[in-house]
């Protein structure tokens, strides 16, 4: 389907997914507070986890880009685009970030929206392998990049972030605390995912 017919077609769920941080979601998307222990937050739901992994059926050729956060994903989703995409194709997938990402919302139409699309897929996701139907894209033949980063810069670069944009409750502002917390596991990012 024309990209262009497609967001005409579905212009309020397009126009909801222009920005990440204003997205309205379906009431049901605060359903679940965890899935399979994992909590998430902000633009990230447990119910669109849940969904996609229960329902979401990748086409061949899709592309999956699995990492921690703070490993690269924009810097990776930038190459990928630059191989998969046309120029109006990678407007496309920038204008609409939340519809790549597959725990993000705003609404399971954006499921069904993503099978409409005649070019392979973008995928996003910062979700541990257990919520992640692995299987269901190794049979229809969908790529799964995953990237990994060395722990100590992700540990520099997510104690950067966080102290910009955290909620208090959450922020650390000092590096020995945050690096005795990260190295234990105990600095909750859950505010992030």
């Amino acid at each position: 389907m024309d990209l262009k017919k497609l967001v005409a077609e579905n212009e309020d769920v397009f126009e909801n997914m222009k920005s990440l941080f204003t997205m309205k979601f379906d009431p049901v998307a605060d359903e679940l507070e965890t899935y399979n222990g994992v909590e998430m937050q902000a633009v990230f739901k447990p119910y669109f986890a849940k969904y996609a992994y229960e329902n979401y059926n990748p086409k061949e050729n899709d592309v999956l880009l699995v990492t921690y956060p703070k490993c690269g994903t924009n810097w990776t989703a930038e190459m990928l685009a630059e191989l998969m995409y046309t120029e109006e194709e990678k407007e496309f997938w920038k204008s609409f970030l939340a519809l790549a990402i597959l725990e993000s919302g705003p609404t399971i139409q954006k499921y069904e929206i993503l099978n409409q699309i005649k070019t392979r897929n973008y995928l996003i996701s910062h979700q541990p392998a257990m919520n992640i139907n692995i299987e269901k894209y190794l049979k229809n033949k969908a790529k799964i990049v995953f990237v990994y980063r060395n722990p100590k810069d992700v540990a520099v670069s997510f104690f950067h972030f966080q102290k910009k944009i955290a909620p208090p409750q959450f922020r650390c502002d000092d590096w020995n605390e945050y690096v005795k917390m990260f190295m234990e596991c105990e600095y909750d990012i859950a505010w992030l995912i």
